[in-house]
Parts: C-alpha cells; structure tokens; sequence
C-alpha cells in the first residue's frame, strides 16, 4: 500500500513511472517459503500470459483496488496454480504421462503439520518476530503480552526516535516537559540486542527444513493413458478437474484455510483480503475462459461437435482448458 502511493506521488509530481516489478526472484522467494514443488513457478507464468498481466504499478486516476497491486497479483496467480496442480480435496488425480507437469503432488496433512512445527520454532518463547513489527496495528496492541509490548517499543524507539546528542539542536519543547515522557524503558534495563544476521541464518535454515521434510512427502500420482482411460466405465479425474473457488473465509476447507493463512501472512494481508482478492483472479480467468469458447463458436461452428473431438484426440490443458470445465465445482 505505501510503495503504490509512493508510486503515484512520483508519477503525479515528477512523471516518474515506477519499473514493473521484478517477479520471479520474488515468486521464487515465496515458494520456497511455503514449501512448494518448483514447478509451480511455470504455471505462473502461464496464467500471467493468459491474463496479459505486467506487474506495473496502477496509474494515478485510476481505480484504485488492492488487487491491483502487482504484489498481490502476483500471490493470487500463486494460489491459484496451487488450487490447480495440488489440490485441497484429496480427490486422487491422474496423468496421461510420466513427463507432464504435476506428477508429484503436495501432501497437505504433512504440509501443516511442517507448517506448525516451523511457526512454534521461530517464535518458542512468543516475541515479536522482526516481520511482525511493522505491520502492527492499533487493535494488536490489545493482545500483547508485557514482553511482546516491551519488543515493540523498543522496535519503535530504534526506528523511529532520533537518538542524535540533543544539545547540538534546538529543543521545541522545554527539558521539564520531556523528561515527563521518557523513551528508554523504567526499569533501566536495556532492550534486548538482535544479530540481524545470524536471525537471516536461522529462519533460512528453518525455511529449508520446512521445505525439506515437504519435498520428502510428496506424493506420486498414477498415470492412466487416455487408450486405457476409453476402457473404463467411469471418466478419469485429470489435473484441472473439480476446481473449487472460494468467496469468503466461512467456504474455506481446513487445509485450504492452513494455505490461504500462511500465504496472507507472507505478503501481510489479511485472510478475508486474500480470498476476496483471488477470487477476483479466478473470475478473470473464467472471463478469459468463456471469450475462448465464444471466438471458438465463430471460427469452428459447431461447438459441441468440437469439444468431443478435442477431449478424445489431445491433452487437456489444466490451466486453459480444465480451469472451469462443465462438471467444475463453482
């Protein structure tokens, strides 16, 4: 929110653009936070073409909307390839081989269960993490403990207070008033010292175990020809199907709300914020989906005709083409 009105002033003031945003060091950063295959990083890419999205800043004039920011298109596009290759449903799916993209699959139970021993590691005695600092709110305040006050303060004293020799400058204020409000703590103790670096060192390192024992778990799907697939009475689920949107927090399942928490948490929105927020992605695709199919019906005719044609000569695309299918859970 600050870097967009920070954008807006220059552009307005100085007509100076601010350069798209840099993406995939980023994209790269928040996978491996939240412990995902590698692979997710190309379906992100793909949905970004698909919506011709340029992770620009908004201009000035125009409406102004968190999911505008290219952060949180960029967090969006994430969850969604997530919802599409892997799934909180726990509905088996297969490949129609070895080499197509998804052939591993997350484990949600040991995802969370990784996720929880990572959040009690980095944070055993319940201090304010260095991330934590500044997002707080007025309505935080009210559930700090006397330490996690004490952390803050001393956060906003090291940040915010100009600790200059006073002498040197001329006082607005008179000495008697001042010494009324005292910014070092009244116990005379002195806030506790943080090694930023060696802090860097040992949540990288967590991170990295949290990835480790995720990768270690994931699971292998099974992978059914479409020869064999004719055979079968019952149609086989592909990577795509049932796809499931979400308009608010209360449709959320457990492992979709355990996903959509540490994303939120990641980027510094709020769950409700989040959901609302790819939920506008989702629609946007499904536009793009149904302009499709309509330049489909101009060029070709005979849509249904077509569509048959297509499901048993090519691959289904679970990006394009599975996304928002007829049998889709909406």
């Amino acid at each position: 929110m600050a870097c967009e009105r920070l954008s807006i002033l220059y552009a307005q003031q100085f007509d100076v653009a601010f350069p798209a945003l840099n993406y995939p060091p980023l994209m790269l950063q928040y996978i491996q936070r939240l412990a995902l295959p590698l692979d997710i990083h190309t379906v992100v890419n793909r949905i970004s073409n698909l919506l011709s999205c340029t992770f620009t800043f908004p201009k000035p004039g125009s409406r102004q909307r968190l999911s505008s920011l290219p952060e949180i298109q960029l967090i969006c596009m994430l969850v969604v390839a997530v919802k599409l290759y892997h799934p909180f449903d726990n509905l088996q799916r297969a490949l129609n081989s070895s080499t197509e993209m998804g052939l591993l699959t997350i484990d949600w139970d040991t995802w969370n269960g990784a996720r929880k021993v990572y959040d009690a590691d980095a944070n055993p005695d319940g201090r304010l993490t260095r991330d934590k600092d500044i997002t707080m709110t007025e309505r935080d305040v009210f559930n700090m403990s006397a330490l996690q006050m004490d952390d803050y303060l001393d956060w906003y004293e090291k940040t915010w207070i100009d600790d200059e020799d006073k002498d040197h400058h001329a006082r607005a204020l008179p000495d008697q008033l001042l010494n009324m409000f005292p910014t070092g703590r009244l116990d005379g103790s002195t806030a506790t010292t943080i090694d930023e670096d060696e802090e860097t060192r040992k949540d990288q390192g967590k991170v990295l175990d949290k990835l480790e024992v995720t990768q270690k778990n994931l699971m292998v799907r099974d992978v059914i020809l479409e020869a064999t697939e004719r055979k079968q009475a019952e149609p086989v689920r592909r990577i795509g199907s049932s796809y499931k949107q979400y308009r608010g927090i209360e449709d959320l399942t457990a492992q979709a709300k355990a996903f959509y928490e540490a994303t939120a948490s990641i980027v510094g929105v709020s769950l409700p914020t989040l959901v609302k927020a790819v939920y506008r992605m989702e629609t946007a695709l499904r536009r793009w989906r149904d302009e499709q199919e309509k330049k489909q019906r101009r060029e070709r005719g005979n849509l249904y005709a077509l569509d048959t044609a297509h499901h048993d000569d090519d691959q289904p695309d679970p990006v394009s083409d599975s996304l928002y299918s007829d049998n889709d859970n909406i």
